[in-house]
């Protein structure tokens, strides 16, 4: 553990994450991190504050982000779960090319049951599109769709009617 002076925070290392982490999990309670990195874009994104709950409390399921230990990196990972194999699910980020592999459920920590960007709560990724965003993951169509939903954005901007304009913009936030 390191206490940075000039910013008064804790850091810690991965081991000592991901310790920190099972152990409240293993005793029911949730947890909250902040998101680093941009495998998860756009649903979760750098910065983002993350809370995790109890696989006894949220089941995982196709489509659920969880929070696991990855084998490969040997670190502490978000990624969504986009199959069930198995004893344990293929996992994969939305902004990855290719899955992490097959993680069993010894490895899944817990399921991201909240995400708060700027102090505010978002929906969209963890209701029921899930499910289609583990296909398009499952497909590799996600990082297509996302950009071909901006292009449209950028450029129909004036044929969309300004009440789903700014539906699209604030309330999904991608």
């Amino acid at each position: 553990m390191q206490k940075s002076e000039t910013e008064n925070k804790i850091g810690f290392s991965n081991e000592e994450l991901v310790d920190i982490i099972t152990a409240t999990l293993t005793k029911g309670a949730s947890t909250r991190m902040k998101a680093l990195g941009s495998s998860m874009n756009p649903f979760i994104r750098c910065g983002d504050i993350l809370t995790i709950s109890p696989l006894s409390k949220a089941s995982i399921g196709v489509g659920k982000a969880t929070a696991f230990t990855c084998v490969k990196r040997k670190r502490l990972t978000v990624h969504r779960a986009i199959k069930k194999e198995g004893n344990g699910y293929i996992i994969k980020g939305d902004n990855c090319g290719d899955p992490d592999g097959l993680v069993s459920l010894n490895n899944i920590l817990g399921v991201i049951t909240k995400v708060e960007r700027d102090n505010r709560r978002i929906f969209f990724g963890l209701g029921v599109e899930r499910f289609i965003i583990a296909f398009l993951s499952r497909r590799g169509w996600l990082p297509f769709v996302y950009r071909f939903k901006i292009f449209i954005l950028k450029n129909t901007g004036k044929f969309i009617p300004a009440n789903t304009r700014k539906f699209i913009k604030c309330r999904i936030r991608l």
